[in-house]
This record gives C-alpha cells, structure tokens and sequence, in this order.
C-alpha cells in the first residue's frame, strides 16, 4: 500500500524493478473492479489460455542461453503475450525477443505496453534500449525526452540519452543529457563529453 502524509491509501504496488516501482493508483481501482465478474467469463478465459501460452514458449527459450532461438518461437511469443492484455508480460516477453536480437518484435511488445499505460518507466526503457540496439536512434529520442521531462534522470537513461541523441543527429538532447550528468555524478561527464565530440551519427533504418 503505498499511503500519504494524512494516512490515506492513494495506490496498490504492483510491480516494478532496478530501484523503479509501480502502482495502481486507487481511483482506478473502482474501474478494474468494473471489467471483473462473470460477464467476463468467456474474455477471462481467452486471456488465461493466452497466458499459458505465453509463459510455456518463454519459458522454452531457458535452454537456448547460448544459441538463438528459431523465428517460429519468437513469432509465438509475440503472438501469444500480446493477446495476454497484461503489460507484464508484454515486458517480459520484449525483454526474452529482445535478448534473442529479435528487437522489431520485442518494440512491438514495448510499444503496446507503454499504450497500455504511457507512466510505465520500466517499460519505456525496454523500448528504448530496443529502439537503439536496432539503431533506431531518432524514434527512441523521443521516448528518452519524455523520460527526462518526468525526471527519470538514472545513469542508464542519461548514457541512452548521450549516445541516442548524438547518434540520431540531435545533440541538444546529448547535451541536456549531458548536463544533467554533470550534476549527478560529475566524473563520468569527461568521458561522456569526450564521446559527444567525437561520435558521428550513424544511418537510421
């Protein structure tokens, strides 16, 4: 439960990690209440089957550490997490797609995860380091400003935001980066500085 200064319940914790935690905010949960009952019945079901379905394929890629996995599987895991409605496991399995070097699937997962709730950190982090490992730099700069503007400012975002921004052809958004750098953790802004006037934008798919 996460509560205020006068002792009133305002959201459920419901996940998160790496030091960022979500909540369910607890006007909304009158409406999750809503969408639940036996009325659902039928909708519950395909979600659950969904849900197997999903878990059981990723959980089938554990023995292919060190070796991709077949495009059969990975299209399994895209189809069957994204009929999960369930933006958990849309990270999971962006981050198992993402991991094989399967990156267009695992931004389609992200992407309708960050739909499902445009607050999700987390989830817009996944979709950045997937947007930039398939060197689409300037659509993941915009994602990386939105996180800035809400002061997500952790060094993971800032070097995505130094590297995204120079190699996207927008070095102000490197440099506001950059600044912000300097502030939290001053000795590693010469390296940064160093790598925003030597790097040369690199081709956009």
């Amino acid at each position: 439960a996460l509560i205020n200064k006068n002792g009133e319940l305002v959201a459920i914790v419901t996940s998160g990690g790496e030091g960022r935690f979500e909540a369910i905010p607890i006007n909304q949960v009158k409406e999750l209440k809503w969408r639940s009952g036996p009325i659902y019945s039928e909708e519950n079901d395909e979600i659950g089957k969904a849900i197997r379905l999903c878990t059981l394929e990723i959980e089938s890629t554990k023995r292919h550490r060190k070796q991709n996995i077949k495009l059969s599987i990975a299209s399994k895991i895209e189809k069957y997490c994204s009929k999960t409605m369930n933006r958990q496991f849309f990270d999971i399995a962006g981050s198992t797609l993402g991991r094989f070097g399967f990156f267009e699937k695992a931004i389609n997962l992200y992407k309708q995860s960050v739909k499902q709730d445009e607050n999700s950190i987390n989830s817009r982090i996944g979709l950045i380091v997937s947007m930039s490992l398939s060197k689409q730099y300037k659509k993941a700069n915009k994602h990386i400003r939105w996180l800035l503007k809400n002061d997500v400012t952790d060094l993971q975002v800032l070097r995505l935001g130094i590297q995204s921004g120079m190699w996207g052809n927008d070095k102000e958004l490197a440099n506001t980066a950059l600044s912000i750098l300097r502030k939290i953790n001053p000795a590693l802004s010469p390296m940064a500085e160093k790598f925003i006037n030597s790097a040369i934008p690199k081709s956009q798919p």
